[in-house]
């Protein structure tokens, strides 16, 4: 399980891996407020399962979550706004940094 606050006026995000090692998310639609619904599975088109998560805010305010698939093999999606929304953010794996 990761979570963190978003930015753009909503509360928290959290992200779990199932009993099938795919991951769901679900967030607050504003600060203390309600909760919207669980998505997933395959949150964000993940094309893999998973068994570990992470998440961090980057010093620009977008979060970045890496995940570590069955092999071993880390992957990654960072927002691209920070409207606290995910749109067209992409999956960037496995081997996620392994060329720097």
């Amino acid at each position: 399980m990761a979570s963190a606050p978003l930015t753009g006026g909503q509360g928290a995000q959290l992200w779990v891996i199932d009993g099938n090692n795919k991951i769901w998310s679900a967030y607050q639609k504003q600060p203390g407020a309600e909760w919207s619904d669980w998505v997933g599975p395959d949150w964000k088109d993940a094309k893999s399962q998973f068994r570990s998560l992470t998440v961090s805010q980057q010093n620009n305010g977008l979060l970045e979550l890496w995940a570590s698939d069955m092999n071993g093999e880390l992957w990654s999606i960072t927002q691209l706004t920070d409207s606290g929304e995910w749109t067209n953010a992409a999956w960037v794996g496995p081997g996620w940094n392994l060329d720097n």
